[in-house]
């Protein structure tokens, strides 16, 4: 590359009706100054009179790709996808209810990645579209959202409204797992990046304004539920940890949907997980990249408070955290 020669990215974007709102996160997309953007659009089966509208705008930008499924593939099956549409090094992960914050955001993102070698993937700030205040429903880490939202650090997680992946790494850990669907493919992709020795970043200094209200994004459902279960009950059969912790996983997951008196959606994911068991075992056993290293496991484990506790502890912790959150 010349001196003289901007940075590659690629901007990835799923999209399923809500038309206007995907059309604003292209924009915003090509708006960003200072690299050399490449927009990858996977729409998941729109009503046709909008998919009609997103083509044509499409149309008008040569640096931006459209694919139409004719049928929902899944967050982790659309991100794939559109992924393998684009060659630069680095990907940006953008939802299409959300926007930049401003037109410098990408190069920015490009830039600490650059800076840091040692970074798989990068979790941006998300702030609601409106008020611009921290979005309680996008963050998934353990630390309170008051006090660690405005300060980087390292962690096993990110949320997939707003992300950037470096490309290398994300191919060599095999993608996101299309089988999840929707729900805790970010995670599970977060543990194959880390057993390559990198790590996983949230970077303050990269944000994103978010539209979908806190209500929406958390409001619980069968469907959320048995996602939920079915994918937790599969991901404790892939990975190598101790049983006692991929009980505890399963048994706080169905604690969730008991609580909550969504009955029908955790039995039916209960029971889609332990079919999927053998699927997920068989990964364990014949995939080096599910299978985490005692360092990976550590770095997991204390990335979240008192991980440094006994293990007895910390499931405490845990379950007064379920049974405490509405």
């Amino acid at each position: 590359m010349s001196a003289n020669a901007l940075s590659e990215v690629d901007i990835i974007i799923l999209s399923w009706d809500r038309i206007d709102d995907t059309i604003e996160a292209i924009r915003s997309a090509l708006e960003q100054v200072d690299v050399s953007v490449h927009v990858q659009v996977v729409d998941q089966g729109s009503q046709a009179d909008g998919l009609k509208k997103l083509t044509a705008f499409c149309a008008q930008y040569p640096n931006v790709k459209l694919v139409a499924n004719e049928h929902n593939s899944g967050v982790p099956g659309g991100r794939n996808q559109a992924s393998r549409l684009g060659s630069a090094p680095y990907i940006i992960a953008l939802d299409n209810d959300a926007v930049f914050m401003d037109d410098k955001q990408a190069a920015r993102a490009v830039e600490l990645m650059e800076r840091d070698e040692g970074a798989a993937a990068m979790a941006f700030r998300i702030v609601t579209y409106d008020e611009g205040v921290d979005d309680r429903s996008s963050w998934p880490f353990p630390h309170p959202i008051q006090s660690w939202s405005d300060r980087s650090f390292e962690t096993a997680r990110f949320v997939g409204a707003g992300h950037i992946l470096r490309r290398s790494t994300f191919e060599k850990a095999g993608e996101y797992d299309d089988v999840l669907f929707f729900l805790h493919e970010e995670v599970d992709l977060a543990y194959r990046l880390m057993n390559q020795g990198q790590k996983i970043i949230y970077q303050p200094a990269i944000c994103i304004r978010h539209k979908v209200s806190a209500e929406r994004r958390v409001s619980w459902s069968d469907g959320r539920i048995y996602y939920h279960v079915r994918n937790v009950v599969y991901l404790a059969f892939k990975y190598n940890f101790k049983i006692s912790g991929a009980f505890l996983n399963v048994f706080l997951a169905i604690l969730v949907g008991v609580k909550r008196g969504l009955y029908v959606g955790t039995l039916k994911g209960l029971g889609a997980g332990l079919l999927l068991s053998a699927k997920g075992l068989r990964q364990r056993w014949s995939d080096s990249r599910v299978r985490l290293t005692d360092a990976t496991k550590l770095a997991i484990r204390l990335s979240v408070p008192g991980g440094e506790l006994p293990q007895s502890r910390r499931a405490l912790m845990r379950l007064k955290s379920v049974l405490t959150n509405k």
